[in-house]
């Protein structure tokens, strides 16, 4: 029979676990599932964090889960859901509202599976409620936020954004989200100082402040700032642990090959080899990376133009291809949703 998931299920602890406990368990869950993901380019699983963190989320969350009659049809929603029958799924958790009326679990599954079917006007109602009756949830503001973006409303998105980072606690997350969307109207000042934000809050969290980190590599380079790229890749090696048999170093460097394919691919070809050099102080690279990475140091010692490659259509292509590398997944199984271009640990309609 299927198992209802649950992110207490997920990080394995009980749902009487306190605010300390459920950090503890995620700081040990989470270098597992990085290594299992991030290494296949699926980034970081906060989701599960974020919620149980989240007081107004956890307390809509507890509530539901402790109706144990409801437990078959939240399975059977939780199906749809991984069938991507999003319609049923939608429906589904809105008949268990008839049981458990303005549960603000339901509805922010409800608003889920209204947008991944198409029904934005739907999902906007849907948020609209669940924001205006729980308005200290940064969980539902930041999923609003995805129901905006995904709608075109790019102003109304970052407000949402704006009103999730200031509900607390100071989860990284929701700054990076703000930062990220400067970051792609091209304010790039602003961006870096929510960056700045978003690290000293991540200090807190063991290794998810290597997330933010990363962030300053693509800033940098969008920015057309590439001699920052060595002082960033300093930021990031403090925080790489150096007792797993260098799993942690091999992670970190297959990021800067990914990026540095991105970037080679619009015609960044002296910033790619920048950041091959940088990824391999971290590890050497592994697998089809060594003979792209060997191809690309050969081509290195012809003369190239200087540039980062960041102009015309490479600018665009650049942009899309620093957000296909450092897409980010949150959650997993029903809340295994992909984050969209600018946006991290929100989830996204598509």
């Amino acid at each position: 029979m299927a198992e209802l998931k649950t992110p207490y299920k997920i990080l394995e602890i009980p749902i009487e676990s306190t605010e300390e406990e459920i950090r503890h368990a995620y700081a040990q869950h989470l270098w597992t599932m990085t290594i299992m993901l991030g290494l296949d380019g699926k980034g970081f699983l906060d989701e599960p964090m974020l919620v149980l963190v989240d007081r107004v989320a956890k307390h809509e969350l507890d509530q539901l889960l402790r109706h144990t009659e409801l437990e078959g049809a939240l399975i059977a929603a939780q199906a749809a859901e991984s069938a991507k029958d999003w319609g049923q799924a939608s429906a589904a958790y809105s008949e268990l509202l008839s049981s458990l009326p303005d549960n603000g679990e339901l509805l922010d599954r409800v608003g889920m599976g209204q947008a991944n079917d198409g029904d934005l006007d739907g999902a906007r109602t849907t948020y609209d409620s669940l924001v205006a009756s729980k308005p200290n949830s940064a969980v539902y503001w930041s999923h609003f936020a995805g129901v905006l973006e995904k709608a075109g409303e790019v102003e109304q998105a970052e407000d949402a954004l704006k009103k999730a980072a200031a509900c607390g606690p100071k989860e990284p997350s929701y700054f990076l989200n703000l930062g990220r969307h400067r970051r792609s109207r091209k304010q790039f000042s602003e961006a870096e100082g929510l960056i700045d934000i978003a690290v000293k809050a991540g200090e807190l969290m063991g290794w998810q402040a290597i997330d933010p980190l990363f962030e300053y590599l693509v800033l940098h380079i969008l920015a057309r700032e590439p001699g920052k790229l060595e002082a960033d890749a300093e930021r990031i090696r403090p925080h790489v642990p150096t007792d797993d048999d260098g799993r942690a170093a091999s992670f970190c460097a297959a990021h800067f090959y990914r990026l540095a394919q991105e970037v080679e691919t619009v015609g960044g070809d002296q910033d790619a080899r920048e950041l091959i050099r940088l990824g391999k102080t971290f590890a050497a690279p592994t697998g089809a990376m060594v003979g792209w990475v060997a191809s690309m140091e050969a081509s290195g010692q012809a003369p190239k133009a200087k540039g980062i490659g960041c102009r015309g259509r490479g600018a665009v292509g650049l942009c899309v291809g620093i957000e296909l590398s450092f897409r980010f997944w949150a959650g997993v199984g029903p809340r295994a949703s992909r984050v969209g271009d600018g946006y991290a640990l929100r989830v996204s309609f598509d």
